[in-house]
């Protein structure tokens, strides 16, 4: 089979497409549920101002982040049995984007917390 074919045949399954686009939805939650400690833009240039406390923090963004941690360690470990019994896994290789996702996220939420 050349590539030509390959790449026409090439899909991504909708299993994936799901996984992948429940974790960006998840992933711009929690960026809205940590906004709340963000330093406001008029103060961003002001040495050591800082947005919420940790509190607020971690009383907003880290249920929505623990929630989907455990939700795809849940999904891992469902697609390694899966794999297990009938050789063939759950999720193809684009859903690499999810840890992706999950870390652009958390780095704009630590870099907008300001110093």
């Amino acid at each position: 089979m050349n590539l030509k074919n390959r790449l026409s045949t090439a899909s991504v399954p909708s299993r994936t497409l799901m996984f992948v686009a429940v974790n960006t939805i998840g992933a711009v939650l929690y960026l809205f549920a940590a906004s709340v400690g963000w330093v406001e833009p008029e103060l961003a240039d002001i040495p050591g101002a800082s947005g919420g406390g940790a509190v607020i923090w971690f009383l907003f963004a880290v249920p929505v982040f623990f929630l989907f941690f455990l939700a795809n360690i849940g999904t891992l470990v469902w697609a390694c049995i899966h794999r297990f019994r009938n050789g063939g896994w759950l999720i193809s290789k684009w859903g690499w984007f999810v840890p992706l996702i999950w870390l652009l996220a958390a780095l704009l939420d630590f870099y907008q917390h300001g110093a």
